[in-house]
């Protein structure tokens, strides 16, 4: 199963910052072909699912649930359930506010679901062998 999460947070301490967080999850296929998935449930983030935010955001955004309580935030976790057909999968992130990027998480399903993090457009278009401007339509 993949999380994925779409949140709108404002933090206060240490520093105010506001972000807008915003998935889009795909099914990768054998020649890096991108087909969306769509969730197969929507809820309200729980403590069990801290880990997995914090391993997905703290590196990329320096953001950590800890920064969220300091605040107001809005987090709803998007779950995905993965065919037996789909080997990889691509979860990416638009993030507007205080940051404006992209970022992407890979998960291999042969390689034990080890994820890879990716903190840019170029990097994530250089892994799928597609231009830039390409993953730009997809993505936006």
């Amino acid at each position: 199963m993949i999380k994925a999460y779409r949140a709108r947070i404002d933090t206060s301490l240490p520093n105010p910052r506001s972000f807008i967080i915003k998935p889009k999850v795909f099914c990768l296929g054998p020649d890096n072909s991108l087909q969306p998935l769509e969730p197969s449930d929507k809820r309200s983030m729980s403590e069990e699912d801290i880990p997995d935010f914090d391993l997905k955001f703290g590196e990329t955004l320096l953001l950590s649930f800890v920064d969220l309580a300091s605040g107001e935030y809005d987090v709803e976790v998007l779950e995905f359930d993965k065919n037996n057909e789909c080997k990889r999968a691509l979860e990416v992130y638009r993030i507007t506010g205080s940051v404006n990027a992209f970022f992407a998480v890979f998960q291999d399903k042969e390689k034990g679901d080890k994820l890879v993090i990716v903190r840019s457009l170029s990097e994530i278009s250089r892994m799928l062998g597609k231009s830039a401007e390409e993953l730009q339509a997809i993505l936006t």
